[in-house]
């Protein structure tokens, strides 16, 4: 999951660049907002999916002190 992640970062990326531009087309123009949406969102389901990682391993969990302690 983790090379797909990265995959799907990088093609995205290169075709961003392809279709925008500029630094500025991200906010001015609708394919760059929609670009920019698709970026946060694509961060927030990482960091559930770590999260989740985390919370499903708790030999892994254990290495971190504050999710350790949360999980009473």
């Amino acid at each position: 999951a983790a090379v797909a992640s990265a995959v799907l970062v990088a093609t995205g990326l290169y075709e961003a660049g392809r279709h925008l531009p500029t630094a500025d087309s991200f906010t001015s123009a609708l394919y760059g907002r929609a670009v920019l949406l698709k970026m946060l969102l694509l961060v927030a389901a990482l960091a559930l999916a770590g999260i989740n990682t985390l919370l499903v391993n708790p030999d892994l969990a254990a290495r971190w002190p504050a999710l350790r302690a949360r999980r009473v």
